[in-house]
């Protein structure tokens, strides 16, 4: 239990640190600018340090928790550990998980921790996945992103053969109906609707949970229009849990 909790202390002042460092725009879109959203790569640019040493944590508290359910993403994923601590807590923590989400990660820094070990060594039950927004503004059309996840998803599989997923859709963004980034997240959502998956990997689409039916975001699940609030977290994790529920997780 000791080696747990430090593994899982580690992993919120890292992310609690990156969160306060990492931006959500325009950094994004010349970390990948080169790089298809479908092919492994690591966080370039001023905040390549942060990434690596988010990694570098990830490779041992995974090694000493043995986690049970893994979330692995972007800043979304990470703020379960921080807006989302106390659904977190309820929820998930008797499952001994694990959260492996980095702000301002992509489909591409997702694919190249995959390949380098995050989910070596460990046999989860699960592994809850959310990518892709901030492949939005690099710019990546909806279709080339939904093939990044569906690469994503089948790193996962690679390597984890007898484990469920859980991928969950692109959240909607922006703060207006008319953002160009609430389009392209429900054609990248739309896209992996068709996908054929197989029987280990459970497509969960949330975003009737934060768009009401005028097109407006739902009033209190978002702090900027992008990451979530507690009430957004609130909102989303009994969904997911119901879903692990029914894999036996």
């Amino acid at each position: 239990m000791r080696l747990a909790a430090y593994g899982v202390l580690a992993i919120v002042l890292l992310v609690v640190a990156l969160c306060k460092r990492v931006g959500t725009g325009s950094v994004t879109e010349r970390r990948f600018a080169m790089v298809p959203p479908w092919q492994p790569a690591p966080l370039e640019g001023g905040d390549t340090a942060r990434f690596r040493a988010a990694h570098r944590c990830f490779l041992r508290a995974v090694a000493k928790t043995q986690p049970e359910l893994i979330f692995i993403g972007d800043s979304i994923t990470a703020g379960w550990l921080s807006e989302g601590r106390r659904v977190w807590r309820r929820l998930f923590e008797s499952r001994r998980p694990i959260n492996l989400g980095i702000p301002g990660d992509t489909t591409q820094g997702v694919l190249w921790r995959i390949a380098n070990g995050e989910l070596d060594g460990t046999e989860p039950r699960a592994i809850v996945l959310l990518i892709g927004t901030n492949n939005i503004p690099q710019p990546s059309a909806p279709a080339e992103i939904a093939r990044g996840i569906v690469a994503c998803v089948d790193a996962i599989r690679a390597k984890q053969p007898a484990c469920n997923v859980v991928l969950l859709g692109v959240l909607p963004r922006g703060l207006e109906r008319a953002d160009p980034g609430r389009a392209a997240a429900a054609a990248i959502n739309a896209r992996l609707a068709q996908t054929a998956f197989g029987p280990s990997v459970s497509y969960l689409d949330m975003s009737q949970l934060f768009v009401q039916p005028s097109g407006e975001l739902s009033k209190g699940l978002y702090r900027d229009g992008l990451h979530l609030t507690a009430a957004g977290y609130a909102a989303c994790a009994p969904v997911i849990d119901a879903r692990l529920r029914e894999l036996g997780v």
